[in-house]
């Protein structure tokens, strides 16, 4: 079981679940198991309206650390270099997923819709947001696919 005593907190292994994030966000080439490299002009639009280059769009997924059996996938990942926190997009990953988020004064758990189980739980940190931290990202080897496909999409909007 995941507690606060255990968590690093290392911006590479956190994820920070983002109601305004069309797309997840990371900075890690290790956390993405197919992609393709980015050919749009689009770009990541943090908090202080600065915009940060996307370099390559792709797939992952990682086991739930309360269930080995689940395997949550993240599709429309987006790899930007220079992002300082790797952001989880909370509607992407709940329909992706089949799943629904609870949050509480120190607590988010993430549950399945269909068991009303807990598969992912996230604790707040010193910055005041919720993250879930120590994901076991799936034979994530840097694979770039073949194809050179553009991504089309609009920016994704954070506020990170």
């Amino acid at each position: 079981m995941l507690t606060k005593s255990n968590i690093t907190g290392n911006r590479n292994t956190s994820w920070i679940p983002d109601f305004g994030a069309s797309f997840h966000v990371f900075a890690k080439p290790q956390n993405i198991k197919q992609h393709s490299h980015f050919d749009g002009l689009d770009e990541i639009f943090i908090g202080n309206s600065e915009g940060l280059s996307i370099f390559y769009v792709g797939f992952s997924s990682f086991v739930s650390p309360h269930d080995s059996h689940i395997t949550f996938k993240l599709h429309n990942l987006l790899h930007v270099p220079s992002i300082t926190k790797n952001v989880l997009s909370v509607s992407q990953f709940a329909t992706n997923n089949f799943l629904f988020y609870q949050f509480h004064l120190d607590v988010c758990c993430i549950k399945s819709q269909g068991t009303n189980k807990v598969l992912l739980q996230g604790f707040v940190g010193a910055d005041g947001l919720y993250s879930f931290h120590n994901l076991n990202f799936q034979d994530n080897s840097f694979v770039l696919l073949s194809s050179s496909k553009s991504f089309s999409g609009s920016a994704t909007h954070s506020s990170l």
